[in-house]
């Protein structure tokens, strides 16, 4: 099936990322929330994320609603991060503001685009990490490039991933701590 309206498009995406869709209305410390489609993080995901549309509700109503939720969710010490997914016309500033105020918002626009609104998304959907078999294959073609230039850093880090994976985490942890060693030029203990 393939979704028609920008709520639907959102949805499907993220039902497909296994987030649960709850049943609108719902009742949250005893008070009703509509809204187009609300879901919740399974597994290592625990955000709630309320989608709502702009073309359908005035964005004042919009921004007391999410207000409001996130209030409840706050009485009720909820540790659930909060995201209002916008679809539809895009609130004026202020709106979003008042929005992010007490929520992460994303504000999709009418999300023709699969592509460009699974990139808006994007911070809700796992990684897609590259088969470690092609890290390989990347390392040796930068090897046969031989660049004479290349980056002292990247040097190191190619030398030590040909030996192993925890000669290249080493490093790179080195790599990292390297600039923190010292505080207005005296030394300090790393971590």
């Amino acid at each position: 099936m393939t979704a028609t309206t920008p709520v639907e498009r959102v949805a499907e995406i993220l039902e497909n990322v296994n987030y649960r869709r709850i049943p609108v209305p719902v009742t949250i410390g005893g008070i009703e929330f509509t809204f187009p489609a609300l879901f919740v993080g399974t597994g290592l995901s625990q955000d709630l994320i309320v989608v709502v549309d702009g073309t359908v509700e005035k964005e004042e109503r919009i921004l007391q609603k999410i207000e409001g939720l996130a209030r409840v969710l706050d009485r009720l010490r909820s540790r659930r991060p909060l995201t209002t997914v916008v679809v539809g016309r895009r609130p004026s500033s202020a709106t979003i503001d008042g929005m992010f105020r007490v929520s992460r918002v994303l504000p999709v626009g009418t999300a023709s685009d699969t592509a460009n609104l699974r990139d808006w998304l994007s911070v809700l959907l796992p990684l897609t990490l590259p088969d470690p078999k092609d890290a390989g294959i990347a390392i040796n073609q930068m090897d046969r490039d031989g660049q004479p230039d290349r980056d002292p850093i990247a040097e190191q880090l190619l030398a030590s991933a040909r030996i192993s994976e925890e000669a290249a985490r080493e490093v790179l942890h080195r790599l990292l701590a390297e600039p923190f060693k010292t505080v207005n030029g005296e030394p300090t203990e790393t971590v």
